[in-house]
């Protein structure tokens, strides 16, 4: 609700530990809305199992349509612990002047928490409409 969160699949009754969770953030202008940013990359700091996927996602520019995906896998080293917590990375791109970004992932019994999101860009020129 809201652009926040969505838990889609589970069944409160037990008979399934399965269910999607989706996060996204607010459109995120980077300080400043009339600045083109180059996107480069991501770092999600999380909690969960090793072996865990999910799909890092970004929209821009307020434009549907604009999906963009990056595929991650929560590694045997970081998160080894059952769960641990570790830095998932990725690159990104596209230039925008603002994005909204997440991930979605499948939960099947398994914890899955972020803890935090940093978005890595180089501003550009001023692009005023």
């Amino acid at each position: 609700v809201n652009g926040v969160h969505k838990y889609s699949g589970y069944t409160p009754d037990g008979t399934s530990n399965a269910y999607n969770f989706d996060f996204y953030t607010l459109w995120n202008a980077m300080q400043d809305e009339t600045r083109l940013k180059a996107l480069k990359s991501f770092a999600m700091t999380m909690e969960g199992d090793s072996g865990q996927t999910g799909t890092f996602k970004w929209l821009t520019d307020y434009k549907t349509g604009t999906t963009n995906t990056v595929s991650f896998t929560l590694d045997t080293t970081d998160f080894a612990e059952a769960p641990g917590i570790g830095v998932v990375r990725g690159a990104i791109g596209r230039s925008c002047n603002v994005a909204k970004f997440g991930f979605s992932a499948a939960i099947n019994g398994d914890q899955l928490t972020l803890h935090s999101l940093r978005i890595f860009a180089t501003p550009g020129r001023t692009n005023i409409r």
